[in-house]
């Protein structure tokens, strides 16, 4: 099991997962949002081959409209 953190709140997986799988557990649009994993943003283009691990920080920022 890999215990993670996603905006503050903790998530077990049974193993390392994929940022794109991630999103899709739970249930998080991937439009619109960038993802920093422990204080490092990456980018979108490497979402599919980054791999959450075990105490890895993971913030999900929506942009939002506004002025």
């Amino acid at each position: 099991m890999i215990d993670i953190t996603v905006n503050n709140e903790p998530y077990q997986f049974k193993e390392a997962v994929d940022l794109p799988v991630l999103l899709d557990q739970l249930k998080i649009p991937a439009k619109g949002i960038a993802i920093a994993i422990n204080d490092v943003v990456v980018s979108r283009v490497n979402w599919n081959k980054t791999k959450v691990r075990d105490q890895d920080n993971i913030l999900v920022i929506k942009a939002v409209q506004g002025g």
